[in-house]
């Protein structure tokens, strides 16, 4: 890991069904790298994802006078792409995130979500946040944000029979491989492990290390 030095902000996201409290391990982490981070909590299920964007960007702006980079874990990092995307098009001024972490994020879409998503009480269990997981998110190749994807290959979850192939047991892993990336790293970790493992920890600060964010 890089050493301890004051390296700009950090804003950490949640997945659907908790409100931050599993990225305190990660957080702490990045704090002891230097880092001046700061878990973004957001209703993700009882908000539509066009409210939750509009949150982390008002969020954002408070922590613009410093570098700044996203951290998502699982929807998280759909919100943060979706902040990123609309930045790109204008929608929202552009502020100053220079890169982007994603942690098991499905970012070709969830192919647990559309497989699930006909039974009322997925439907119910995941609300808003459904359809984002379904469709995924993009964004232009080589933008104004450098990105990295985590993800794990521990096929352990109520999702591993459900899924194909490879993947951390909610997301698989082909999900995760969009070829407007900037870089792509797998750890041996299932869905959730990945925002308490010291590999990934050390990739994230890292990665967001490299020429300062």
């Amino acid at each position: 890991m890089a050493s301890v030095k004051e390296t700009g902000t950090v804003v950490l996201l949640h997945g659907i069904w908790t409100k931050g409290l599993e990225l305190v391990l990660l957080k702490r982490r990045l704090q002891r790298a230097g880092f001046n981070a700061f878990v973004y909590s957001y209703p993700a299920i009882s908000m539509p994802l066009e409210e939750n964007v509009r949150g982390l960007w008002r969020f954002m702006q408070k922590r613009s006078d410093s570098p700044v980079a996203l951290v998502g874990h699982s929807y998280g990092g759909i919100v943060a792409c979706s902040l990123l995307r609309q930045m790109e098009s204008g929608l929202f001024p552009r502020i100053g995130i220079k890169k982007c972490v994603f942690l098991a994020v499905p970012l070709l879409g969830s192919v647990l979500a559309q497989r699930l998503g006909h039974l009322s009480l997925s439907r119910i269990a995941t609300g808003h946040s459904l359809r984002p997981l379904q469709r995924g998110c993009s964004l232009v190749p080589g933008g104004m944000v450098e990105s990295i994807m985590i993800a794990g290959t521990m096929n352990l979850g109520f999702g591993t029979f459900l899924i194909n192939g490879p993947g951390d047991g909610v997301v698989a892993l082909p999900e995760t491989m969009a070829p407007w990336l900037d870089h792509h790293h797998t750890v041996q970790a299932t869905h959730l492990g990945v925002v308490f493992s010291k590999k990934v920890a050390g990739l994230c600060v890292d990665f967001l290390s490299s020429q300062a964010v």
